[in-house]
């Protein structure tokens, strides 16, 4: 089949699209079709995110669908028994996307070959005669359209199994990490399984714009009520849900900070944690035995507790409970009596027990606890994080009973000791509740510490209900001691799963990714064409003139971009913002800093820095200070710079006012990366009168 029969069938899809699009009033009403050859002849078929039964649209996660994803043309297509026995064959298949109501990207796979279009103003044009075309990228509603058949099967695989997915930059592990979520929400048809409530999932992103990014795309696969937050922003919220008491953050850093930090961040810490809590279970014991000896002489309740193995406090509270309705129930008035303050002893047991934020100072201030499970801190160590947890609590406090102030490195350990006095995350309007989640998704899983996974982890029903998705090569907090992912599985008590790895990069164009490749070591595959990545040597003085140029340039390919301006401070974030601000005004080309709840995804100029650009995507990047101090020749330095150069679809530019790093040096010399040595290329400027038509 020649080009133009292909191109013939493109425009017909994209006729069909229209139609759909108007006709059920969706902007984007599909985002693939498919051929089966079955015993009457050919049928069509649509996939998109909400089925429509008249057109022949299924919904992305029919049992049609998904099998068809995971199959290669001239596959026999098995459905479950419940549809029907009769033999179907893939015949052909097209992936699009689609904007307003019509197609902007088509790829065709037929047995006669493959064939990829593009939209541009001349219409669909073949991908190869389009080199400079770009395609926009629209979010998830699109990424489902171009999953291939081994995220599909990762997306589908057996729901009472944890998942760990490692994924090159590029390889769209987030995306298949949120579907596989959906999937999991949704009952297969025909079958009685019992799908996850969406609003008992729990999706922990990175950082303030991808959690924003995501949340928002949510609602277009039915996700509406899931929880997604950052880690921060979630432990900090379930802490103070569950405390009665004032908390607020403190960054100061005290003397005593960096090592405090350190002995906070190692597996021992969970210990120090489990052995506090065990020895208040004794406490506890020993206190109750001598205040209720005078109303219950036989020992009943003590030995009620005693018998239970639920976690502390709620022992207490089911105990409380009981006694509140034996008292309700008792006829004698001595014996009413005698419950009454059985309940009032169990009610102050509970209170003493809640107080977590003082319990976290004693923890953290008793050394002979901290060394027996810290055993390889040093003293000179533990008298600085005693040091340093006392300037933060008690601080200069008179009473010297701990104050408001907690560190973000605490809301591990606080989360952690919460949960094991409760079995679960509580909540202090209504102590007889405790929240668990029913599934929860970690992305970007190598930036979480040892001791922040196993409060996360301790916050799902079971581990079979954990979907983790990462990638260590871009492991940016340096501080974060990741446990690595056989250890994680093993963590899963899933030691004899494998960790699935999804290798082929979707995002970035094959010079980026040879790039990428380079810089941390793997070796790369086939990928779309595009332009080489480019150094720029500039001086202080003119690096945002040469930006602003830069950006201008990419703004005449693709009126349409998102670009990233990263830099290495929020101090340059912010000068290099209103620079770019003055420099493009008047351009129609907007403006903006992105920092957390600030971050939009919209077409223009985004000045930002690395952390805040971790799991997103760029039409292109432009990055300033690719120097030594940024980006040093070592293993996180070659993390930093891997997870920058990867944020880019189609066009990476780096800016360097001194020399260049040793990294980018290297793949200079090796040809990855072309050199714009700084001189002047005069610009052509014309006169009024060249304004005119010729």
């Amino acid at each position: 089949m020649n080009l133009e029969t292909m191109k013939s069938i493109a425009v017909r899809l994209d006729e069909q699209y229209r139609v759909h699009a108007a006709r059920l009033s969706r902007r984007q009403p599909w985002f693939a079709r498919f051929t089966l050859r079955e015993q009457s002849g050919p049928k069509e078929f649509y996939v998109g995110s909400e089925a429509a039964t008249d057109e022949r649209i299924l919904k992305w996660d029919h049992p049609m669908a998904l099998a068809v994803a995971q199959a290669e043309l001239g596959d026999a297509i098995i459905l479950p028994r419940q549809f029907t026995d009769e033999s179907r064959t893939l015949e052909s298949r097209a992936e699009v996307d689609g904007e307003g109501g019509e197609l902007s990207r088509i790829r065709l796979l037929l047995p006669e070959g493959e064939a990829n279009f593009v939209r541009t103003e001349a219409g669909l044009v073949d991908v190869q005669r389009a080199a400079a075309s770009r395609v926009i990228p629209k979010g998830l509603d699109d990424i489902i359209g171009q999953l291939t058949p081994a995220q599909y099967k990762l997306i589908t695989a057996e729901r009472g199994a944890p998942l760990i997915i490692q994924g090159r930059a590029g390889s769209g592990k987030t995306s298949v990490g949120l579907y596989r979520v959906a999937w999991l929400t949704h009952a297969p048809e025909g079958t009685d399984v019992v799908p996850v409530a969406p609003g008992r999932v729990l999706v922990l992103m990175f950082n303030k714009a991808l959690q924003l990014y995501v949340r928002r795309l949510m609602g277009s696969v039915g996700l509406g009520s899931v929880r997604v937050d950052t880690y921060h922003g979630w432990a900090l919220e379930q802490i103070k849900r569950g405390y009665r008491g004032e908390l607020l953050i403190e960054t100061e850093r005290f003397p005593g900070y960096a090592n405090a930090s350190k002995l906070k961040k190692q597996l021992g810490i969970l210990k120090v944690v489990e052995a506090f809590v065990a020895r208040q279970t004794v406490q506890v014991s020993g206190w109750l035995d001598k205040k209720l000896v005078t109303y219950d002489p036989t020992g009943h309740w003590v030995g009620r507790f005693l018998g239970d193995e639920a976690p502390l406090v709620r022992r207490l509270i089911v105990l409380r409970g009981s006694a509140l309705k034996a008292r309700d129930a008792c006829r004698s008035l001595d014996e009413k009596a005698r419950l009454v303050e059985i309940h009032r002893v169990l009610s102050h047991a509970v209170e003493r027990l809640i107080q977590y934020k003082e319990e976290l100072f004693k923890l953290l201030t008793d050394r002979d606890l901290l060394a027996l499970h810290l055993p390889n801190a040093t003293p000179a160590e533990l008298d600085d994080l005693i040091a340093y947890q006392t300037a933060l609590q008690i601080g200069d406090r008179e009473d010297r009973q701990p104050g408001a102030r907690v560190a973000f490195d605490d809301l591990a350990i606080l989360l952690r000791l919460m949960q094991l006095k409760n079995g679960g995350l509580p909540n202090r309007e209504r102590d007889d509740e405790v929240n668990v989640y029913e599934h929860l998704l970690i992305d970007e899983a190598q930036d979480f510490g040892a001791v922040e996974l196993s409060a996360i982890l301790a916050s799902v029903r079971s581990r079979a209900g954990v979907t983790i998705v990462g990638d260590i090569n871009q492991k940016i907090v340096p501080e974060a001691d990741f446990i690595g992912w056989d250890a994680l599985a093993a963590e899963l008590g899933a030691g004899g799963i494998a960790v699935a790895r999804l290798e082929v990069p979707h995002r970035s164009t094959g010079p980026i990714m040879r790039l990428a490749d380079q810089i941390v070591g793997d070796t790369s595959g086939a990928a779309r064409p595009g332009p080489m990545p480019r150094l720029s040597m500039v001086s202080q003085a003119r690096t945002v003139e040469r930006v602003a140029e830069r950006i201008r340039e990419v703004y005449i390919d693709n009126p349409h971009a998102h670009i990233a301006v990263v830099c290495g401070s929020r101090k340059v974030v912010d000068e290099t913002a209103l620079a770019l601000f003055g420099s493009l005004s008047g351009q129609d080309i907007p403006v903006r800093k992105g920092h957390n709840a600030e971050f939009t995804f919209a077409p223009g100029v985004t000045v930002t820095n690395l952390r805040q650009i971790k799991g997103l995507e760029f039409d292109a990047v432009l990055a300033l200070e690719v120097e030594e101090t940024r980006y040093p020749d070592n293993e996180q330095g070659r993390r930093w710079l891997y997870t920058l150069v990867t944020r880019a679809r189609e066009v990476l530019h780096l800016f360097a006012t001194e020399k260049p790093c040793a990294l980018v040096r290297v793949a200079i010399e090796s040809g990855l990366i072309e050199l714009d040595s700084g001189a002047d290329v005069p610009k052509a400027d014309f006169t009024a009168e060249e304004y005119e038509p010729f």
